[in-house]
């Protein structure tokens, strides 16, 4: 990667509207999340990851799932839509 703040996107589809669920990790450690706005099925969204996520060289894992129903509640994790895909081989930064 060519920064230090990498925007994640990810392409969702679902029979509704739908939110997209972004994950990151540094190794084996969750670094962040972001929970999109609702947006239509079949569109492109977003993640912005903050700077200070990643050390020069690290070793990263990032997925995103989609999601349904109504906004969590703080510090809750809300409904799924199907299931979270496991986490992808990791890459270096």
């Amino acid at each position: 990667m060519g920064t230090a703040t990498p925007t994640l996107w990810a392409k969702l589809r679902d029979d509704d509207s739908v939110r997209g669920r972004f994950e990151w990790w540094d190794g084996e450690s969750r670094a962040g999340e972001f929970v999109t706005p609702t947006a239509s099925s079949g569109n492109a969204f977003y993640a912005g990851v903050p700077a200070g996520a990643y050390e020069d060289g690290s070793v990263i894992r990032w997925r995103c799932a989609p999601r349904t129903g109504e906004p969590p509640a703080r510090g809750a994790r809300g409904a799924r839509s199907g299931s979270t895909p496991p986490l992808p081989a990791a890459s270096r930064w």
